[in-house]
């Protein structure tokens, strides 16, 4: 399941909490542009979606690639640390 992978990558389900007034459940997007993989972060609150570019993920294999950009969202402060 996806929600399963993004639960596996992000280090547990509360770890993809999305910070604001209004908790909301993040995920993260992998796009493939000119042979380099870019990571996003999108979420939905009051039924309006959000997206929040992180920046370039380099791994070998997605489910790195996934944990990486959960860590550059904890980095910039979108989602809590651990």
């Amino acid at each position: 399941m996806l929600s399963d992978e993004q639960d596996t990558a992000a280090g547990g389900r509360e770890q993809r909490i999305v910070i604001g007034d209004t908790p909301a459940l993040g995920r993260v997007v992998l796009q493939v542009k000119f042979k380099r993989i870019y990571a996003e972060l999108r979420w939905q609150r009051n039924n309006q979606g959000y997206s929040r570019y992180l920046g370039q993920v380099a791994a070998r294999s997605r489910a790195e690639n996934l944990s990486a950009a959960w860590q550059l969202a904890k980095s910039v402060g979108l989602v809590a640390p651990n």
